[in-house]
């Protein structure tokens, strides 16, 4: 008798498939996509009926419309996904968009997104007659909570007044009654001027409705605080206030999230404030991130305006770049009890980070850069002592220079800890291993073609005892798990293998290892050679390094 065929619809009632495709659409739809890639994924539901019903939501959640070549538009396998939403087939460029689609399925009630693209690189503001010639205004959308524009648009000479504008912003607010949340940020390194305009009409006219406003280069020239009870989410350029005599005033009170880019030292604080304030509370806010422009000055030590912030609520906070403007911004934040902590500073400023913030942490991020030739003498110092403060740190990754780790760590909660570094003492990462019981998953990027080098006296003792070979060796970590190599190229940067060898054979509890393709097979040899060390023999899978 034979065995009934498998088949991969059916494996496991059908998750098997549903949840690969979710992946694969997951992946393919990832962060600016566009029609392109929302194509990608339309062909996977052609595949079968099964493939299409597990696609179709992720198909109909955004209205894509797009400016695009007229060459891209050729071709037929496009097929009902686009329906009739191509016109003016004899220009160079054309809007292309999958609403037809859409609305053929009835699925407008689910679509949550518009989304109105133009990476092209030439001027248009053409989105909204656009969306007229394609049936966008014939129908509600009253699903769509989310406007989002990515790209440059940017009215040719001539082709932009105020009724343009106002027609634009005025068919958006016809179609989309639901709107809260309002996406200008995704035009970063785009010309957009005359958006300026569009955006500033329907963050009043959306309001109190609007929920989150992201912008980038522009910035609402009406009074926000008049009517934007509701907004908990924003995001802008500082760079676009500057010029500014009186800015709006930002909502501070339920602000949640706060993004500010390309901040300086001169960032006029006080528009947060309330008139007559002595403080500035920001009373619900849960996420602030501020990145900071790079500046030729000197830094300057934190003025009276700063001193009046406060941040009861604060949980997540990213900082970049911070010295470039202040000798002391972090003092603004202390005491915290924040849950996560991500900072990318220059790797002569690191010591100066207070280390207390990091004390309540469960999530660090600390990346550096280095700004001289020369590493700076304090920095092996200065990573030491955030590796033995106190810290409830579960996650961490660490990042920017070479390292060595030989002083005490008191990170005993830790169970994921990945390493970006330019060169790696593979001796000292025993060190680390033996001082944090709970960490599972040791994740290690490496790109430097020069072996490790620091001060002599800090690779003696402590750290290379630690793996001398032993009949019994002791087991350095009990709990890790997952072990993971990338290496920037493997045919020109040297894998330490005895060293790495030695250390996998007293880690018992290793369960899978992902090394270099072309060092796989030495490590099976070796696992084999030494099995009776593990507790249960790993698997070891090919690791490529990606950006």
């Amino acid at each position: 008798m034979s065995r009934p065929t498998l088949q991969l619809n059916t494996l496991a009632n059908g998750d098997i498939v549903r949840r690969t495709l979710a992946i694969a659409s997951n992946t393919i739809l990832n962060g600016n996509y566009g029609i392109q890639e929302h194509r990608c994924v339309a062909l996977l539901a052609t595949v079968c009926r099964k493939w299409e019903e597990h696609l179709r939501l992720c198909l109909h959640s955004t209205v894509i419309l797009e400016y695009v070549s007229n060459e891209r538009a050729v071709d037929d396998t496009w097929g009902k996904w686009l329906q009739n939403s191509l016109f003016r087939r004899e220009a160079r460029y054309l809007w292309m968009s999958n609403s037809g689609s859409v609305e053929y399925s009835s699925m407008q009630d689910y679509c949550k997104e518009l989304r109105i693209v133009n990476k092209t690189g030439e001027n248009t503001f053409e989105f909204a007659s656009a969306l007229f010639q394609i049936g966008f205004a014939v129908s509600l959308w009253p699903g769509i909570r989310s406007l989002r524009f990515v790209g440059s648009f940017v009215a040719s000479s001539g082709g932009f007044d105020d009724s343009a504008a106002e027609a634009a912003s005025a068919l958006i607010a016809q179609c989309l009654p639901g709107l809260t949340a309002i996406d200008h940020a995704s035009c970063a390194g785009y010309s957009s001027s005359h958006l300026t305009e569009v955006i500033d009409r329907l963050a009043c006219h959306y309001l109190p409705q609007l929920q989150s406003l992201s912008l980038t280069g522009i910035y609402p020239q009406r009074q926000l605080r008049l009517s934007a009870e509701g907004l908990t989410k924003v995001e802008f350029d500082a760079s676009a206030i500057a010029d500014k005599i009186e800015p709006s005033c930002i909502p501070v009170t339920q602000l949640h999230t706060l993004r500010i880019t390309n901040m300086t030292c001169a960032f006029p604080w006080r528009n947060f404030a309330d008139t007559g304030s002595t403080h500035i509370e920001f009373t619900n806010l849960q996420r602030l991130e501020l990145t900071f422009a790079r500046n030729t000055s000197e830094p300057v030590p934190i003025g009276a305006d700063l001193k009046r912030l406060q941040f009861p609520r604060l949980r997540h906070l990213h900082i970049s770049r911070s010295f470039d403007a202040f000798t002391n911004f972090y003092s603004v934040f202390s005491p915290s009890s924040l849950d996560s902590f991500n900072a990318l500073e220059s790797m002569r400023h690191v010591e100066e980070i207070d280390t207390d913030i990091i004390s309540s942490l469960t999530r660090l991020t600390l990346n550096t850069t280095k700004d001289t030739v020369a590493l700076d003498p304090n920095w092996l110092a200065a990573i030491d002592r955030y590796l033995s403060t106190d810290s409830t740190v579960q996650n961490a990754c660490i990042g920017g220079f070479p390292y060595a780790f030989t002083g005490a760590i008191c990170w005993p909660g830790l169970k994921r800890l990945t390493l970006e570094v330019h060169s790696i003492d593979w001796q000292s990462v025993g060190h680390l291993l033996a001082q944090l019981p709970s960490l599972w998953y040791l994740e290690v990027w490496y790109n430097h073609l020069q072996p490790f080098c620091s001060q002599p006296e800090r690779q003696t003792e402590g750290t290379a005892p630690l793996l001398r070979t032993t009949a019994t060796p002791k087991p350095l970590s009990t709990s890790l798990q997952e072990l993971i190599v990338y290496i920037d190229d493997p045919w020109t940067v040297a894998l330490d293998m005895a060293t790495l060898c030695s250390l996998i054979s007293r880690l018992p509890s290793l369960l899978k290892v992902k090394v270099p393709e072309d060092t796989v097979a030495e490590m099976e040899d070796y696992v084999q050679t030494n099995s009776r060390a593990f507790d249960t023999q790993p698997t070891f899978l090919r690791a490529t390094f990606a950006t």
